[in-house]
């Protein structure tokens, strides 16, 4: 009692005085709604611990995890904040909005002038080319160009596809039709009338390449007129901006003053800048929250409501369903997750003073964003040196005689002639180009040749009477039509067809014609700046050293800061502005600094952060949550869906003739179909809202079969809404609202189901992590550590020493969990003495497996019972012969309350299930104390404790090596390895593989131990130690703890985790490892096995086999005796009550292990195509029990497709059976090795069971 009272005395002082009674939460809508509810109460706690965990481990930054609390896109808002100046910008922008308003309303009309100069700065860039324009020399260049504007347009080539096409009909056509036979003859005057033209086209193409040298002499010369193009670039503006630019003479005499008078606010750009920086940033931040729509939900996915949901936490915490289904009413380990989560619970009051902050901000953000008078001011001010400033006004008095040279140009230039005759040489250029090489093309084709063909095509075409009937001509037609030479020379002329199309396409004909108008144009520019004098003013402006470039953007600020001068008179929502973002940064920066001072030092080391659930299971439990909370608006309007699905025939018509590619009677199924899901969806939120975590969270995977309706939701209010609601049909018309309705709410699902069952999965997760936190109770605390804490307290320095206290108690709490919950922890259970079972003869190994512990509580002796509980024997340790039970099972089939509370309160596990798949505290409701033991199951129902461990370390171990006799490599890496660690650890080495705690195999490159019986049948044996007690380890463990020469380096992390055989990997080690250490129930419990020609099999293999399988606890055959085809168990009225594997539900009760299925077809065909019989060879067997699956449904609590619902019969026709395939025989690779020659036997000497 006085511990007790000194505990919570301790507890109460570290949580700060502050436990209140949770406000009743308001009654739900639906069970659905109170369903999403509670899971937003675990959703929002464990972001919570995921939160105070990045924190603590520095792995979550506080401006990222701001961000999204206050919907900013990560990255956009409090990385910019924290590293604005915002007092220098307040200061400067009231400083500079005073000089501003001081200045005086210039003479100058500065943005005109601003333009003006810069004109003349872009002109003064292009004075070296403008000096080389002038000078140049274009002579043969234009001489060139002339020349092939000089060619005729009307000699280019022209198209011959007229002739073409009628050549082809004459020769290609099938006499096929009425039609087809018409255009043949058709043909015939077209070609009559039209080939003398084309010969004459054809025999002038040699001479074409001679007509047209002039113009393939412009090939690669418009490049020249390069020049004359950019000098045009330069002229244009100066022509068009002549009146403007000359002004600048007058506006030079007055530009000094005003130069003196904005120059000292011009200088200032750094400041300027910084305060642009500042405003537009902190605009940014604000502004983009307000209209982000798809701001991520990383780090606050429990967080729907953002920070209002930060602030519910601490309600959470103290909330009926967390404190009694949660925590299980475990105040004290309650206590220390709030004590964990202080960190987050003083940012959480923090965060809600920044939300209101930066919530305040937002009307006059966008107040000052509508004016952006900062934004033209000091966008990108230039930082300009003294030097250059002093330069430029010493320069502004002098350059106005620069310009007064200036004249007018006095030629008229047209410059969109000008640009298109440029244009027009570039393209000549590349057609000149194109032509030349078709015009060769055509000349190799040389398709007239030396005319005899095209003569005599000519005359025989001539020779046709085209008005004769086609009876008479068909014959001179087709004797014309089979001539391979006129063939050929058709074909030419096609292909000659095609290049004279492709030279059309060139439009060099086109081309001459338009350049030839305005050629003048491009002969003239060079001339039309003569008498200007734009080059001597050029230069001038140059040797004066004048800016113009920088004279503008002093010019265009000083018209600037003329008007933020106006206009920061009557500013004051600005500097509010500012005021706001300072206290904003500086609530910034206290959090920060608050985390830093005050992060949870003491708690974290409470609590093992490896444990916690983590930022994934977080996330993935609040995709699932929100997707839930969309299903529950659908189910608030379910009258509405109804409403829409019992719709007319006539209406669903329409909407198909709106979304033409859906199909209106599969939505209305749907939607009906929906309605269905909803309902028993809320009927199973219903049946689980009083529950558990997990029973509860079971409404995820419920939540996946809701398929919804495929088509786009949002289409259904428009266009189909819209469309129905204009209907002159009022049924339809009618309808309209509701098809309005479901628009508005997400109604496919189908492509959601991955993200429920991420939900469903991550609620496990962070259920095992209340589950083992809410575990300990008021019990883990021993007197000692009281008697240390009462001394403390006597000596008076309770207040000094509070803090290192409370980590004590904390610590313990935690590393009690640890061990609790940690398979590490107990991966040398089995090799205590404690944990040794206890087998009463050699011969019952597989049907006797108890250890002291069990037999203490069989002989109800309480003292020995104690006594091996608190020396660490394993309360959840499985005994028994044929059926098998633990501690609390034992205990309760025998009647013993004292033993089942002293259990439970020393860790046994009440949700273990025996061989007959029952939880102890259903057995109790079936003994004589039932009253007695159900009142303990209840008394402690939903705690946890944790249980002893004996002590087993280094000292104990006792390591064997794998040696091969026939490996004298004594330079090999594991012999050396070996060798040096059984002089450095001699004490520990056996000579016996039998006395061996661990035993070591070495490995494969990849880390894996590859068995193969074919090579070293004394090493392939070794795979019976994967199924015992004893830790495999890999040889690099031996090397690593060689490295370390004091002790063995951790032996979990060297031990075997996978072991390959013929290509096949098995990565079950540790499983198998941790099933056998924790004493489960055995493997293959519940099967027999039958060795069928184990007497023709190698002794020492059929041993292997058989001690291997006694190990796995299933009744072994071992004369060899096969099934009995009238065994009165294979009657189909005893199915119900036939035993099976207690593991798995996919295989029968009977495996047959046979190195030849054609022998064994022989003797039992019965089993073969029966689901009672596994038939395996010895190899397969193996291979089978590494895969160690565990599938039975009433452990996993989930049927797979693979369930056996019932055993087959057993065929005892013989007709019948003699129908069924027989095996295709695959005998062992076995009789090679051993030279077991099984072709010669017939099995006689195999016992059939009666």
């Amino acid at each position: 009692m006085k511990k007790n009272l000194l505990i919570n005395l301790l507890l109460l002082m570290l949580n700060g005085f502050q436990s209140k009674p949770a406000a009743p939460s308001p009654p739900s809508s639906s069970a659905l709604h109170d369903a999403i509810d509670k899971l937003s109460i675990v959703a929002r706690v464990t972001n919570a611990i995921t939160i105070q965990k990045g924190l603590n481990d520095k792995s979550m930054k506080v401006d990222n995890l701001l961000d999204e609390l206050l919907n900013i896109s990560p990255g956009d808002g409090f990385s910019y904040l924290q590293s604005l100046d915002v007092k220098k910008a307040k200061e400067g922008y009231i400083g500079i909005a005073k000089d501003a308003g001081a200045l005086t309303k210039s003479s100058l009309d500065g943005a005109k002038n601003a333009q003006r100069l810069k004109h003349l700065g872009d002109m003064g860039k292009n004075v070296e080319m403008l000096k080389k324009a002038k000078d140049a020399d274009l002579k043969d260049a234009i001489d060139k160009a002339e020349g092939a504007l000089s060619f005729p347009a009307e000699d280019i080539p022209s198209s011959i596809e007229t002739y073409s096409n009628s050549l082809n009909v004459f020769f290609e056509l099938e006499w096929k039709s009425a039609d087809a036979d018409k255009k043949i003859i058709d043909s015939i005057p077209n070609l009559q009338e039209k080939l003398d033209p084309l010969g004459i086209i054809l025999s002038g193409a040699p001479n074409f390449e001679t007509k047209l040298k002039s113009i393939w002499s412009f090939i690669n010369q418009s490049q020249n007129f390069n020049i004359v193009e950019h000098l045009g670039e330069v002229v244009e503006p100066y022509v068009n901006s002549f009146s403007e630019i000359k002004k600048l003479t007058g506006d030079f005499k007055n530009m000094k003053n005003e130069f003196l008078a904005t120059i000292p606010l011009f200088k200032q750009s750094s400041l300027l800048n910084s305060i642009e920086e500042s405003i537009s940033k902190s605009l940014k931040i604000v502004l983009i929250a307000s209209s982000n729509s798809t701001s991520s939900h990383s780090l606050t996915s429990g967080f729907l409501n953002r920070i209002k949901d930060v602030q519910a936490v601490k309600d959470d915490l103290k909330s009926d369903w967390f404190v009694e289904k949660i925590a299980v009413n475990d105040q004290k380990s309650l206590d220390i997750l709030k004590e964990y989560l202080s960190a987050f619970d003083r940012m959480s009051s923090q965060i809600v003073e920044i939300g209101a902050t930066f919530t305040s901000l937002q009307p006059s953000a966008k107040s000052i964003n509508s004016v952006n008078t900062s934004t033209i001011l000091f966008s990108s001010q230039k930082d300009v040196s003294p030097v250059e400033l002093e330069k430029l006004q010493k320069s502004v008095s002098e350059v106005g005689g620069c310009i007064d040279k200036l004249l007018e140009t006095t030629m008229k230039v047209n410059f969109d002639e000008f640009r298109d005759t440029i244009r027009n040489l570039k393209q000549l250029d590349v057609a000149a180009n194109q032509t030349k090489s078709l015009i060769k093309k055509i000349a190799d084709l040389n398709v007239y040749g030396d005319g005899k063909v095209f003569k005599s095509l000519l005359a025989d075409i001539k020779k046709i009477n085209a008005t004769a009937s086609i009876a008479i001509t068909k014959g001179q037609i087709d004797a014309m039509r089979a001539n391979e030479t006129y063939k050929k020379f058709a074909e030419k002329v096609a292909t000659a067809s095609k290049y004279f199309d492709e030279i059309k396409q060139t439009g060099t004909s086109i081309l001459i014609r338009d350049t030839n108008k305005n050629m003048s144009i491009i002969k003239n520019m060079q001339d039309v700046l003569k008498r200007t004098n734009l080059i001597t003013t050029l230069e001038c402006l140059k040797d004066k050293k004048f800016d113009s470039s920088l004279a503008s953007d002093l010019m265009k600020f000083g018209s600037n800061i003329r008007a933020f001068g106006v206009h920061a008179k009557n500013d004051k929502a600005t500097i509010s502005f500012l005021d706001q973002i300072s206290k904003l940064q500086n609530l910034y920066f206290s959090v920060k600094k608050s985390l830093d001072e005050k992060r949870t030092r003491r708690a974290t080391g409470s609590i093992d952060p490896a444990k916690l659930p983590n930022l994934l299971a977080s996330q993935d439990l609040g995709k699932g949550l929100n997707l839930l909370r969309q299903l529950s608006k659908v189910y608030d309007k379910k009258n509405v869906v109804s409403t829409a699905a019992s719709s007319t025939d006539p209406v669903f018509a329409e909407v198909q003739k709106i979304l033409r590619t859906t199909d209106a009677l599969s939505l209305k199924l749907e939607l009906k179909k929906m309605l269905l899901n909803l309902a028993s969806l809320e009927s199973f939120a219903n049946n689980h809202t009083g529950q558990g975590l997990r029973e509860l969270g079971a409404i995820f995977e419920k939540a996946s079969e809701v398929s919804g309706v495929t088509v786009n939701s949002s289409l259904l209010e428009d266009p189909v809404a819209k469309t129905l609601s204009t209907s002159a049909v009022n049924d339809i018309k009618k309808a309209a609202p509701s098809f309005k309705t479901l628009g508005s709410l997400k109604l496919n699902y189908a492509n959601h189901r991955s993200t429920f069952k991420g939900a469903s999965l991550s609620i496990v997760k962070i259920d095992e992590f209340f589950s083992d936190f809410f575990a300990a109770g008021g019990n883990i605390e021993s007197e000692d550590s009281v008697l240390v804490y009462a001394a403390i307290s006597i000596g008076g320095v309770l207040l000094i020493t509070i803090g290192a206290v409370a980590g004590y108690f904390i610590w313990r709490h935690i590393q009690e969990k640890k061990i609790q919950n940690d398979p590490n922890y107990s991966r040398h259970n089995g090799l205590t003495i404690q944990n040794q079972i206890r087998v009463p003869g050699p011969n019952d190994y597989n049907r006797n497996r108890y250890i002291k512990l069990h037999e203490a509580i069989r002989e109800k002796n309480y003292e020995t019972f104690k006594r091996c509980v608190d020396e660490g024997a394993d309360v959840n340790a499985f005994g028994g012969d044929y059926e098998f039970f633990t501690p609390l099972h034992m205990a309760v089939q025998e009647g013993l309350p004292n033993f089942v509370e002293y259990l439970i309160r020393n860790g046994a596990d009440v949700n273990k299930i025996d061989s007959n798949y029952q939880l102890p505290i259903e057995l109790a409701g079936k003994v004589e104390k039932r009253d007695e033991l159900l009142a303990v199951f209840n008394k402690f129902k939903g705690k946890k404790f944790p249980r002893k461990f004996p002590k087993f370390g280094p000292e104990n171990y006792k390591v064997w090596c794998y040696v091969n006799e026939l490996d004298k490599d004594e330079t090999s890496e594991y012999y050396i390895s070996r060798t040096e660690f059984s002089k450095l650890y001699a004490g520990n080495v056996v000579r016996k593989v039998e006395d061996a705690t661990h035993i070591v195999l070495p490995e494969n490159e990849n880390g894996s131990v590859t068995f193969d019986y074919t090579k070293d049948f004394d090493f392939y044996k070794m795979i019976a130690y994967f199924f015992k007690k004893t830790v495999v380890m890999k040889s690099s463990w031996l090397k690593a703890s060689i490295k370390d020469r004091k002790n063995f380096v951790d032996d979990y992390k060297f031990q075997v985790e996978e072991v390959c055989m013929n290509s096949t990997s098995f990565k079950t080690c540790r499983q198998i490892h941790r099933h056998v250490q924790e004493s489960r129930i055995p493997y293959l419990t519940g099967v027999k096995v039958h060795l069928h020609l184990f007497k023709k099999i190698k002794k020492d293999l059929s041993k292997f086999i058989k001690d291997l399988l006694s190990e796995l606890g299933c009744f072994v055959y071992t004369t060899g005796t096969l099934p009995h085809l009238l065994d009165p168990d294979y009657a189909a009225t005893n199915d119900k009550n036939f035993p099976s594997m207690y593991h798995r539900d996919d295989i029968g009760p009977h495996i047959i292990v046979t190195p030849s299925e054609d022998l064994l077809w022989k003797k039992c065909d019965f089993v073969f195509h029966n689901n009672r019989f596994l038939i395996v060879s010895p190899t397969e067997l193996i291979e089978f029990l590494f895969e160690f699956k565990i599938n039975h449904y009433k452990i996993t609590g989930k049927k797979e497709k693979t369930c056996i619902e019932k055993w087959d019969s057993v065929d005892q026709n013989i007709a019948t059976r003699k129908k069924q395939k027989k095996p295709t025989e695959k005998l062992d690779r076995i009789e090679k090795i051993f030279g077991v020659n099984l072709g010669d036997y017939d099995g006689d000497d195999d016992v059939l069971l009666p």
